[in-house]
């Protein structure tokens, strides 16, 4: 899980090194995602899988709405410290219940609210305490912290029906539609392309997000959610370090206590949800 957290961190510090060259947020979403879409396409069809799946509906649902979470993403890695913008996509796992009470009529205790406040309220220290952060950088993280929220609740939806990789599948290629047809309307995918260490750089990516998933998923298999939970919030220790050795960025001090609160209901709700999946589990006496 210790992997997965490297990887998960340094996806996010390469889109924010490509953001420092010539390339927008949109090119590199088009890019990127381009290289996605080649990667798992050739994926299904060396597993000889169809690509297309059965469940359109919610399939294209997921590809929509994750192009967006994507978006976002890149974009509030843009506009903030690499640390905040890691810290507010940990809020998804707090979020994700609260969407499924609309989608999956799923329940979530009084308490839960009470972890969803008190990340919340971490925001608004970070915002407080630190002037330099742009309002519109910590709106972006929070939209897209809530799309991949929504997009969890869709892939729950989905559930076993189909393959997860044709479920992936699905984003890479509504990302490169999406973005490459704005770009054939601005003329900027014939006038701005990758230079050569961008190239490189992409290309890392891609497979560090294909690894990263699939370290994930590996590490849920062998061990506990919660030890993987856990493990997985040291992509803000990361960030933080990465931002203060790598970028220079000597002004996190003031934005510590937000990113505590965030983290502290995060936790709370993962270590909640834990003790009642316990209490299930355990047989009646």
């Amino acid at each position: 899980m210790l992997i997965t957290g490297l990887l998960y961190t340094l996806s996010s510090t390469i889109i924010k090194l490509l953001q420092k060259g010539h390339l927008s947020v949109v090119q590199i979403s088009f890019w990127s995602g381009l290289i996605f879409l080649c990667t798992t396409t050739l994926m299904l069809r060396y597993q000889k899988k169809s690509i297309w799946g059965k469940d359109h509906k919610w399939l294209l649902a997921r590809g929509v709405i994750g192009a967006i979470a994507l978006f976002l993403t890149f974009s509030a890695v843009k506009h903030l410290p690499l640390s905040v913008a890691i810290t507010l996509k940990q809020t998804t796992g707090i979020l994700t219940p609260f969407i499924g009470i609309f989608m999956l009529k799923e329940k979530v205790l009084p308490i839960q609210w009470l972890f969803l406040a008190i990340s919340f309220s971490g925001i608004i220290c970070i915002y407080h305490f630190d002037t330099h952060l742009p309002l519109f950088g910590l709106v972006i993280g929070i939209l897209a912290a809530l799309s991949a929220a929504l997009v969890f609740n869709i892939i729950k939806k989905i559930g076993k029906k189909e393959d997860p990789l044709v479920i992936t599948f699905y984003l890479p290629l509504i990302t490169v539609f999406a973005t490459g047809t704005y770009l054939s309307y601005t003329g900027e995918i014939a006038t701005t392309l990758p230079q050569g260490y961008e190239w490189v750089m992409l290309s890392i990516w891609g497979l560090v997000s294909i690894f990263s998933r699939k370290c994930h998923i590996q590490a849920l298999k062998l061990g506990s959610l919660i030890e993987t939970s856990l493990m997985l919030y040291l992509t803000v220790v990361y960030g933080t370090l990465i931002d203060i050795f790598f970028f220079n960025n000597k002004d996190l001090l003031s934005t510590l206590p937000g990113i505590i609160m965030i983290l502290l209901g995060v936790l709370l709700n993962t270590l909640y949800k834990y003790k009642i999946a316990n209490n299930i589990k355990k047989p009646a006496k």
